[in-house]
C-alpha cells in the first residue's frame, strides 16, 4: 500500500508541473531561469494576480487528480478481488470449479424458469486412495486431471461440473430422457478406460456414479447434492464403472429416516425401546446359561419397528452410542432385582458399537453404570463384531485388556461371516466365539465345512474360549453342535428374543437359592 501511496504522489507531482509549464507564461518561466531564485519562484506562482487568473485551471487539475486516483484505487481493488474468487472458485490441481462455485452456479441454474430438465451426478472413483499408496500421488494427480479433462469435454452450454473434495466430483446435466444422461456417462467411463490403456502402468480404474433427477420445487443445492450421494454409494464396490438412480424407494427411507430422527431421543426418554432376551442354552446339560439382549421399538406413532430398519440407521448418525447405553442400564437394572429376589442371575451379552472405540470416555461409562447397581462386571458380556476387530486392531487390543481387567467377559459376535483371521483368535483377548448361523448352516451342507467348525472349535477351546453357536433352527443342527463339541446355542429351537418378564419364568423355579 505504501508503494501505491508512493507512486500516485510522484505521478500527482508530475502533473502538476506539467500543467504548470502549460500555464505560467513564458516570460515568468524565462525570468525564474535567468534569475536562477526560488524566491522569485515563490513570488511568480503565489502572487495573487496568478491565483486569480489561473484558479480554475488549477481546481480542473487537482479534480481531475482526485477522479484519476479514486478510479485507480477502484480497478486495483477490483483485480484484486477477481484474484481472490479466481483462487476459490478455482480447483488448484485441476482447474476445475470448486464447490463454492458450484454452490453459486448451481443456484442460478435452479432459480431459471425454464422448461430445461436438469439430473445431478455425483461420481468417485473407487479404491482411489489405495492407487494413491501404490502408484504414488503424481499418478493419482495426473488421473484427477485427466477425470477433469474429460468431464469439461463432455458437458454442453449450460452445464456445470466441480471437483468437491479428493476424487469427489458434482456434474449438474441437461436431459429430455432419463437415457441422455446414461449415454453421456457411458461415454465418460469409455473415455477413462482409453486414458488408462495409454498408461505404462496398468491400473483399474472404477467410476462410481449416483444420479438424482432435479424436481422443479428442488431449491437446496446440498440437499440435491445428499441425495445424489445415497445412490452413488449403492453403486459403489463393482468391477466396473457403474451408476445408480435416487428412486422413490430410496425417497420412502429418507422420510422414514427423518422422521425415525426426529422422535428417536423422544421415544429413548419414554421409554419406547424395550429389551428382550433370548435364551443361551448350555448343550451337554440344556439349561440357560446365558442370554443375549436384543432391542425393540414400540413407537406411540408407528407401532413395532423391526431392528433391521432402524439399528443401520442409528449406526449410520451415531444415536446407537445412546442406545447401547440404554439397553446396558436396563440390564443392570434388571440384574439388581434379580440378585435382591435371590434368584441367580445369568450372563447377559450385550452388543457394542465400532462407534465406542471413538470415545475417549467408552471404558469408564461403561464401568460407572454397572457400578451405579453394583452389579458384578462377570455377569455382563460385551459382544463385538468381526467388522470392529479389522477396522480398528491396535485400538481394540488395547481397550479389551483394559475391559477384561474390570471383569467384563469379551466376546466377538458373527465368527465366520466375514473374512475371520485365525490369527487374531491367537491375538484377542477373547472369552467367547460366536460362530455365525450362515456358518453353521454350510457346515451341514458340506463334510468339508464341518471339518473346519470341528477344528475351529477345538482350537478356540484349547485358546480358553468358550463357543456359542446362533441362530440354531433344527434338531439336525442342534446335533452336529453336539458333535463338534459346541459348548452353547442360542436360535428359535430354544427360545425366540422375548419380554423379560417372559425370560424370567424361564429361569425363576430353577434359579432359587
Amino acid at each position: 500500500m505504501r508503494n501505491l501511496q508512493k507512486k500516485l504522489m510522484f505521478f500527482l507531482f508530475i502533473c502538476i508541473i506539467l500543467q504548470i509549464i502549460h500555464t505560467i507564461p513564458v516570460y515568468s518561466l524565462n525570468e525564474f531561469y535567468q534569475n536562477n531564485s526560488l524566491s522569485n519562484f515563490e513570488s511568480i506562482m503565489f502572487n495573487n494576480q496568478f491565483i486569480s487568473k489561473y484558479s480554475l485551471q488549477i481546481i480542473c487539475i487537482m479534480a481531475m487528480i482526485c477522479i484519476m486516483l479514486i478510479l485507480y484505487i477502484i480497478y486495483d481493488k477490483l483485480r484484486f478481488r477477481i484474484k481472490l474468487q479466481k483462487v476459490a472458485y478455482t480447483d488448484g490441481l485441476t482447474g476445475a470449479s470448486t464447490m463454492d462455485k458450484f454452490v453459486i452456479d448451481a443456484n442460478k441454474i435452479l432459480c431459471k424458469n425454464t422448461q430445461e430438465k436438469y439430473a445431478l451426478l455425483y461420481i468417485d472413483i473407487d479404491k482411489f486412495k489405495y492407487i494413491n499408496d501404490l502408484f504414488g500421488y503424481e499418478v493419482g494427480n495426473e488421473i484427477l486431471r485427466n477425470l477433469t479433462k474429460i468431464i469439461k469435454n463432455n458437458i454442453f452450454e449450460d452445464e456445470i461440473f466441480a471437483r468437491i473434495s479428493a476424487d469427489n466430483f458434482t456434474i449438474i446435466m441437461k436431459y429430455i430422457e432419463e437415457k441422455d444422461i446414461t449415454n453421456r456417462l457411458n461415454i465418460i467411463f469409455e473415455e477413462l478406460d482409453l486414458f488408462n490403456n495409454d498408461q505404462e502402468e496398468k491400473y483399474k480404474l472404477v467410476l462410481s456414479c449416483g444420479i438424482y433427477f432435479i424436481l422443479s420445487e428442488d431449491r437446496d443445492i446440498n440437499s440435491i447434492i445428499d441425495r445424489a450421494n445415497i445412490p452413488h454409494k449403492m453403486a459403489k464396490g463393482g468391477h466396473k464403472s457403474s451408476y445408480a438412480f435416487y428412486d422413490n424407494k430410496i425417497h420412502d427411507q429418507e422420510i422414514k429416516e427423518k422422521e425415525m430422527e426426529n422422535t428417536m431421543f423422544s421415544s429413548l426418554e419414554n421409554k419406547e425401546f424395550i429389551v428382550h432376551l433370548q435364551p443361551k442354552i448350555e448343550l451337554d446339560t440344556g439349561e440357560i446359561q446365558g442370554s443375549e439382549a436384543l432391542v425393540r421399538w414400540k413407537s406411540s406413532n408407528k407401532g413395532l419397528i423391526p431392528p433391521n430398519e432402524f439399528i443401520p440407521f442409528f449406526e449410520k448418525n451415531g444415536f446407537v452410542i445412546n442406545l447401547d447405553l440404554y439397553v446396558l442400564e436396563e440390564i443392570c437394572i434388571q440384574l439388581r432385582k434379580w440378585i435382591d429376589a435371590g434368584i441367580n442371575p445369568v450372563t447377559i451379552s450385550v452388543n457394542v458399537s465400532r462407534i465406542h472405540l471413538y470415545c475417549n470416555n467408552f471404558i469408564e461409562t461403561y464401568k460407572n453404570i454397572i457400578d451405579k447397581y453394583e452389579i458384578p462386571a462377570k455377569y455382563i458380556e460385551l459382544e463385538l463384531t468381526e467388522s470392529i476387530i479389522f477396522d480398528n486392531f491396535d485400538i481394540l487390543i488395547d481397550i479389551m485388556n483394559n475391559l477384561k481387567k474390570i471383569g467384563f467377559l469379551i466376546s466377538m459376535d458373527d465368527f465366520g461371516s466375514g473374512y475371520s483371521s485365525l490369527n487374531m483368535l491367537k491375538e484377542i483377548p477373547m472369552d467367547i466365539l460366536k460362530l455365525d448361523q450362515k456358518f453353521i448352516m454350510e457346515t451341514y451342507n458340506s463334510n468339508r465345512s464341518k471339518i473346519i467348525v470341528t477344528k475351529v472349535v477345538e482350537m478356540a477351546k484349547e485358546l480358553g474360549m468358550k463357543v456359542v453357536s446362533e441362530g440354531v433352527e433344527t434338531e439336525e443342527q442342534f446335533q452336529l453342535l453336539k458333535e463338534v463339541k459346541c459348548d452353547m446355542a442360542q436360535g428359535y429351537l430354544f427360545g425366540k428374543p422375548m419380554p423379560i418378564e417372559e425370560f424370567e419364568k424361564l429361569i425363576m423355579y430353577s434359579s432359587i437359592k
